[in-house]
């Protein structure tokens, strides 16, 4: 590094970490008809809601910021899904079982362990895995290092579950962020 460059790279990162103290949180209520829940979200990140039409599933999807090199965005995902007999899982255990199944290929579960949602027991876990091109719309685009935290709750009748999935090189960024949504969820 050159002489007189720490100063430099100092009052770069200040001002890249005062920008991202800067963001303002929107906070969502349900309405009528919609996912009986609410939390804190970033109010610039746009959100949508899909419903299941095979499984009976309903979620909100926070969609973040798109990576250094433009193949992939960050997201959180905020979802619910009845237990048996209505819905596909029997518990939170049966969930995570079937989620590492599902892992892409060359995943890894980094860590699991237990924490609290909304005042409910729940269990989470982090994991890795490279996101093939071929599932990205661009075709010359690159394979992309993931890494995914969920954690999830049950009610007794309904499972909730809140991912953050964002390019693993760049996953620190929004982990704060990530964590006001799990410690803003609650149930009305």
């Amino acid at each position: 590094m050159k002489r007189g460059s720490k100063p430099i790279l100092a009052v770069v990162s200040l001002i890249l970490l005062a920008g991202m103290s800067d963001l303002q949180y929107a906070r969502y209520i349900p309405k009528d008809g919609e996912l009986p829940m609410a939390f804190e979200y970033p109010q610039d990140w746009p959100l949508d809601t899909e419903q299941g039409k095979i499984e009976p599933y309903r979620q909100i999807r926070i969609l973040g910021p798109r990576n250094n090199e433009n193949s992939y965005r960050s997201y959180f995902i905020v979802l619910r899904a009845p237990l048996q007999a209505d819905g596909k899982y029997k518990s939170v255990a049966d969930f995570l079982k079937n989620y590492k199944e599902h892992l892409m290929r060359r995943s890894e579960v980094l860590s699991e362990g237990k924490t609290k949602l909304g005042g409910m027991e729940a269990q989470e876990m982090l994991a890795q895995y490279t996101m093939p091109a071929w599932h990205h719309q661009d075709l010359n685009a690159p394979e992309v290092p993931v890494k995914t935290r969920i954690v999830v709750a049950s009610d007794n009748n309904y499972l909730y579950q809140l991912m953050y999935s964002a390019d693993a090189r760049e996953f620190d960024a929004h982990t704060k962020t990530f964590e006001r949504l799990i410690e803003t969820f609650h149930l009305p």
